[in-house]
């Protein structure tokens, strides 16, 4: 799952602003701490840096069209649904697109056998 950027009015100002987005941050880390402890995975040194998270808030609200390129060998494995239901559920006219990387490594018959679906 990716963070959600708390909503936030153009009256706000910077300070109050980078608060809100901090305390949010801190309860997503909260939770995927409890994932990690759970399952015994780790999470990546971007995901838990919060200025990571910013640059991806901010190009989601500065863009008209999100790109997500994903390997074809295994597209559902490096999509993300969740920055999907974030850009559909918060900026509902904003266009995603899914672009399918390597697929001159794919078996000939892989769009015939049900690779259409992508």
């Amino acid at each position: 799952p990716i963070p959600w950027r708390p909503v936030w009015q153009e009256a706000s100002s910077p300070e109050e602003l980078a608060r809100s987005e901090g305390e949010a941050f801190l309860e997503w880390r909260r939770s995927l701490a409890r994932v990690e402890e759970q399952h015994h995975v780790v999470m990546t040194p971007y995901e838990r840096n919060i200025d990571f998270w910013r640059q991806l808030w901010r190009c989601v609200e500065r863009s008209d069209l999100l790109v997500q390129i994903v390997d074809a060998r295994d597209p559902d494995f490096f999509r993300s649904r969740d920055l999907e239901r974030y850009v559909q559920t918060r900026f509902p006219s904003k266009r995603l697109l899914l672009v399918m990387n390597k697929s001159d490594f794919l078996k000939a018959g892989f769009w015939r056998r049900g690779g259409a679906d992508w």
